[in-house]
């Protein structure tokens, strides 16, 4: 391909890489009104967060790697990323404001799995219980809380701060890149 014909390719990346970032900046900004709202957010205020990490993460996919693939598999666009992005968002992630030192950040499939898992079961919980009698669904619940609620048994595992490490420092990535499309 010509010089010329990089340069627009590069350009239409920046162009596209750059809606996005404003997308997920809107969903980021929705969800934190909702949060305000209603104290946390339910589940609507992490499903935001969660499309906003999804269309971040998507971006840095688009400007390092090419087109990503339509889906929710975050193990395998993390993945698909340069070492070094790589590495840069997980210690950058391991760091950010709001996020503790006891983090669940070093089991990153893990946590990019359940991610994943949310993003789609949580836009439709209800399927998680269908055939439950009302009895069942609540007797479920009862026995996880006198079992202590393990975290490891919940039908839903959030990680709100790994969450919000890791979407921080994918659109910093992001936002550096296009700053060096300017340059």
């Amino acid at each position: 391909m010509s010089d010329s014909g990089n340069r627009i390719k590069s350009e239409a990346r920046a162009w596209t890489a750059g809606r996005m970032l404003v997308q997920a900046r809107q969903r980021l900004e929705e969800a934190q009104r909702l949060c305000e709202y209603w104290q946390h957010g339910g589940d609507g205020g992490y499903l935001l967060r969660l499309l906003a990490f999804e269309i971040l993460l998507k971006a840095l996919h688009l400007v390092t790697v090419g087109p990503p693939k339509r889906s929710h598999s975050y193990v395998e666009l993390m993945g698909a990323l340069p070492l070094e992005y790589r590495n840069r968002i997980w210690s950058s992630a391991a760091v950010a404001p709001g996020v503790p030192h006891d983090a669940a950040l070093h089991n990153k499939e893990h946590l990019l799995k359940t991610f994943s898992k949310n993003f789609v079961d949580l836009r439709y919980p209800y399927d998680k219980y269908t055939g439950d009698s009302p009895e069942e669904y609540h007797a479920k619940g009862a026995r996880w809380i006198a079992a202590g609620a393990p975290t490891e048994e919940a039908d839903f595992t959030y990680y709100p701060s790994e969450l919000g490490g890791l979407t921080q420092a994918i659109q910093q990535e992001v936002e550096m890149w296009l700053s060096d499309q300017d340059a």
